[in-house]
């Protein structure tokens, strides 16, 4: 899961909108759509910037559209139009699926929130958290730099580091790990999007490292259905287990709390684009929703 532009900063970044990385990005694939991991990270926020300019709005991002430039729409018209609206729905959908069982756990007592492949995700500036609370940022170093570079004025809720670093590399991960460890009491890592970008070993090694730190008491992940290359025509997939509960569970974790995405949708009054009755969905693609597991004793 190596970063093309791992000797950036936040100017190489935002350099993205000259064309230049945009034009190899569509050289890098046959087909259109997104080759490069960091410029999902770019899909997902403009998704929530236009997400945040509806009347009919189910959550306010003010930061999405300064965070994406003009990069973020590039990659969006690079993206097949068909996978548009579910990308605006699923986004929106996870977004505040997510919200509700990040405060759940806020409220539970959990005292650091560690974002790992966080992207362009402002949480900590849009959501109302405790101030002590203690929320870490990991992801690939330019997109810290350019979150740094572009929120410098900003003021978030609660207290926020970021990291740099590529999680794929169990050298420089399992020390973080340990490190954040000494600092909390009750960690829960977030993990939203990140699990379809790495292999199944590389989920299999972030998973046992998370269960060894015992600061760590909860992870909550979102677990969809990806079995199809179809998918790969879209999105850079990797992990495309059909079962991804069972394959978690057996490793250890065990459930804590549960959204199921369709549920959510229905909730909030939000139509799945696709004009079918919830319960012709749910037997569709039955998993699809949002997790917190916990340790088994």
């Amino acid at each position: 899961m190596a970063f093309p532009y791992e000797e950036g900063s936040a100017n190489l970044l935002y350099n993205l909108c000259d064309g230049w990385s945009h034009e190899r990005m569509k050289k890098v694939t046959k087909k259109k759509g997104i080759s490069l991991i960091p410029d999902t990270a770019f899909v997902v926020a403009y998704c929530r910037a236009q997400e945040s300019k509806r009347k009919d709005a189910l959550f306010n991002d003010h930061l999405a559209e300064r965070l994406i430039g003009t990069h973020g729409k590039k990659v969006m018209k690079a993206m097949p139009r068909e996978g548009r609206k579910y990308l605006d729905w699923n986004v929106a959908i996870r977004t505040i699926a997510m919200d509700r069982l990040i405060k759940r756990a806020v409220r539970s007592g959990i005292d650091t929130v560690v974002n790992l492949g966080a992207g362009l995700d402002t949480r900590p500036y849009r959501m109302k958290l405790p101030k002590k609370l203690r929320w870490i940022e990991v992801d690939y170093a330019p997109m810290m730099e350019l979150k740094n570079e572009v929120l410098k004025s900003e003021k978030p809720h609660c207290q926020v580091e970021r990291v740099g670093l590529d999680l794929a590399q169990e050298k420089v991960r399992r020390p973080f790990l340990r490190k954040i460890g000494m600092g909390s009491k009750k960690v829960l890592v977030v993990t939203e999007g990140l699990l379809l970008y790495l292999t199944e070993q590389e989920a299999r090694e972030l998973s046992k490292d998370l269960l060894k730190n015992p600061k760590v008491k909860y992870w909550l992940l979102e677990y969809n259905h990806l079995d199809s290359d179809e998918d790969s025509d879209v999105l850079p997939v990797k992990f495309k287990r059909s079962d991804w509960i069972p394959f978690f569970m057996d490793l250890g974790w065990k459930f804590a709390d549960v959204l199921f995405a369709l549920d959510e949708s229905k909730r909030v009054g939000r139509a799945h684009p696709f004009k079918m009755p919830t319960e012709v969905l749910k037997k569709i693609n039955p998993q699809f929703g949002y997790v917190v597991f916990g340790k088994k004793a």
